[in-house]
């Protein structure tokens, strides 16, 4: 539930609106290990100059080795699925278009997608995204709209994969300066909507 509340170097994944309020410059690694050899490695950056800000992500995932047979369970030796991704974002504060200052901003990301299972399939994709912040019973409010995974889709062996393409529309209100609330509605393409919901309190 966080397009209405990434602010710093990871709203180039939730919401590339969201970078233009990050504070100067910022940085973001994470590295998870799963199970079955299975992991993953994400890196993130923003660099805001308060009016607009630039940043961008590379994340990759590797399956760890697989058997690999025929269709006879007759072993073919194995294979390795792995994916990865990189990330160029922008974001600019809505002024220049007669918004207040600080109020709206808008973010727009480009990103290369690579995947490889025994074939390899590329593909580019776009998201852009919305923010909004205002006051509700004097607690501020922040509200976005992300739509994620915009692109022609992947093609192994000439079959065409379509991304998924996802619609978020998400708020966060701020409570007693340490309480935050948020919750998102997502549309992904091909299946239902579904809503999420979190809380974070800051001692």
């Amino acid at each position: 539930a966080y397009s209405a509340v990434a602010d710093d170097a990871s709203a180039a994944y939730w919401n590339p609106a969201g970078l233009v309020r990050s504070e100067g410059a910022s940085f973001m690694f994470m590295h998870a290990s799963y199970l079955s050899d299975i992991s993953f490695d994400y890196l993130s950056f923003a660099s805001s100059r308060g009016s607009s800000a630039f940043g961008g992500s590379l994340g990759y995932m590797n399956a760890g080795s697989i058997a690999r047979t025929d269709n006879n369970g007759a072993p073919l030796g194995s294979y390795q699925p792995r994916d990865y991704y990189g990330t160029v974002s922008y974001a600019a504060d809505l002024d220049a278009i007669g918004a207040e200052t600080g109020r709206y901003s808008a973010g727009l990301s480009a990103k290369y997608l690579s995947s490889t299972i025994i074939e390899k399939a590329g593909a580019v994709a776009f998201d852009a995204g919305l923010t909004g912040r205002f006051e509700i019973a004097g607690a501020p409010l922040k509200l976005g709209f992300v739509a994620q995974n915009f692109g022609p889709g992947m093609k192994y062996n000439k079959v065409a994969d379509p991304l998924p393409t996802t619609y978020k529309l998400g708020g966060a209100v701020t409570l007693a300066k340490n309480w935050l609330f948020s919750a998102e509605l997502a549309a992904p393409r091909g299946n239902s909507p579904y809503l999420c919901a979190g809380a974070e309190h800051a001692a």
